[in-house]
């Protein structure tokens, strides 16, 4: 498979797919008791409030929660408020590690551990099809140990 670098591997918003379901619940409420009861409009106005505040919050997760892969690291990027800021080059990578459970398997997304021989270790939650995106980076580990291989025996 053709990669293009940096790549960049993004969080899915599936991984919040409970809060877009209580999202949709609190929005059925307010439509609900706008038609049969006469509940004071300030408590639908804050659920409502409520609901576009949590939906606003995953598309900020989302956006700020991702992996960049260059050629010689990764780098990894989480959080708003309390930002994280990791990365690990490809000589400290031991391996690439998957977590799913049952209904991350059916919805396609999963949990992607990169392992380091340092304390740290790199991990991103809801990522779309996480065993693709872990054969495509040993991949590119494999390509990069070869050409340095290549590189250090051409120089003896």
């Amino acid at each position: 498979m053709k990669v293009t670098l940096p790549l960049k591997i993004s969080q899915s918003r599936l991984f919040y797919w409970k809060t877009y379901i209580f999202v949709f619940i609190l929005l059925s409420i307010i439509v609900l008791f706008l038609k049969l009861l006469s509940l004071s409009k300030y408590v639908l106005y804050a659920l409502f409030c409520l609901s576009f505040l949590l939906l606003i919050k995953i598309e900020i997760q989302v956006a700020h929660n991702n992996l960049t892969v260059h050629a010689d690291k990764i780098l990894l990027n989480k959080g708003v408020l309390k930002h994280e800021h990791s990365s690990a080059s490809f000589d400290k990578i031991s391996d690439f590690r998957v977590y799913q459970n049952i209904g991350q398997r059916l919805l396609g997304y999963g949990t992607l551990f990169i392992n380091t021989m340092s304390e740290h270790d790199l991990y991103l939650f809801g990522v779309r099809r996480p065993y693709m995106i872990k054969e495509l980076l040993a991949e590119l580990e494999h390509k990069r140990n070869e050409k340095e291989t290549k590189d250090h025996n051409k120089a003896f």
